[in-house]
């Protein structure tokens, strides 16, 4: 049985990138965020970007339990990982909050995975 997930993704930190170096900076860091998740989602999910720091993932997540923990955790992990913009390195926070069908997921090591 093939189940769909929704993943909601918050970016946590730009205002500090954008107050400290520019909007044109913090414009490069979603830029590359964005281009991350759609690699990463690829043809196997739609990315939405619903805001200035917010995306949509939905997704056929199939019958394996823990899918969407999984994708989301891969989310963060890539949208943590520094960002380069004019030679200086920034990071960038996420949080996930995923709505399925099954429920799911809690909180792992520190990178917000939240269920509904």
């Amino acid at each position: 049985m093939r189940s769909s997930a929704q993943l909601r993704v918050a970016i946590h930190g730009m205002r500090e990138i954008v107050e400290a170096h520019g909007p044109e900076a913090g414009d490069g860091v979603v830029d590359t965020i964005a281009a991350r998740l759609e690699a990463l989602v690829g043809e196997r999910a739609d990315l939405q970007r619903t805001g200035d720091t917010q995306f949509v993932v939905v997704c056929s997540t199939g019958s394996v339990a823990g899918a969407e923990k999984r994708l989301a955790d891969r989310l963060c992990r890539s949208i943590s990982e520094p960002v380069r913009v004019d030679d200086v390195k920034m990071s960038v926070t996420a949080s996930v909050e995923i709505d399925s069908p099954r429920g799911a997921t809690s909180d792992t090591s520190g990178i917000g995975v939240l269920a509904r």
